[in-house]
């Protein structure tokens, strides 16, 4: 449940803090023995930290290259690499970052911008959803000049089915005419198909 992992990783981190000798922070003693005993992981298995995916991703791309010498990273998202990285990668393009990460992610050969959308975040907004939309649009088109969008789901816009569950779902609204207008115009601006 949620407020185990809140819970558990409360601990985890109180204990990091004490043992790395943080003002203030004094774990005791008895209570690492009681939760050890009980057999708590004191390794966290669902978070890492930035620097922990850092090393996750150059060991992936060192291995891409050793199974092909040629192999040259476009900064993007590949198959191959957990959703958690594909995630982690989105997340840094649209986060404030401090220059030591810039310049790690930048020696890598890391796009900047892109193709933003691999899956969409169900926590995303409307107005989240059609940046990202418009944003892959205009690299489609920055890659090909004579690219126009017929409106429907393209390759490459999602690794799953979101994207064309999002998109249908406009179509529902539209249709049923529970659609605002504002949204039916900016969808209209990029050639949506409402068929």
């Amino acid at each position: 449940s949620k407020p185990m992992m809140t819970w558990m990783l409360s601990q985890r981190q109180a204990r990091t803090a004490s043992d790395n000798g943080s003002r203030g922070a004094k774990f005791p003693d008895n209570k690492i023995a009681k939760l050890t005993n009980l057999g708590f992981s004191w390794e966290s298995v669902f978070l890492i930290t930035w620097d922990e995916r850092m090393v996750e991703l150059t060991k992936f791309l060192e291995i891409k290259k050793e199974e092909d010498s040629s192999f040259e990273w476009n900064g993007n998202p590949l198959d191959g690499m957990s959703k958690e990285t594909r995630d982690w990668l989105r997340k840094q393009r649209r986060g404030t970052l401090h220059e030591y990460k810039i310049t790690q992610l930048n020696d890598l050969g890391f796009s900047w911008k892109g193709p933003l959308v691999t899956t969409w975040d169900e926590r995303m907004t409307w107005d989240e959803r059609m940046v990202e939309l418009t944003k892959f649009l205009e690299i489609k088109k920055e890659e090909d000049s004579s690219f126009e969008w017929d409106g429907t789901t393209l390759d490459g816009m999602s690794k799953d089915k979101e994207t064309r569950v999002w998109l249908n779902h406009q179509r529902r609204g539209y249709q049923s005419e529970t659609l605002h207008e504002n949204k039916i115009t900016q969808l209209n601006d990029l050639g949506f198909s409402w068929k």
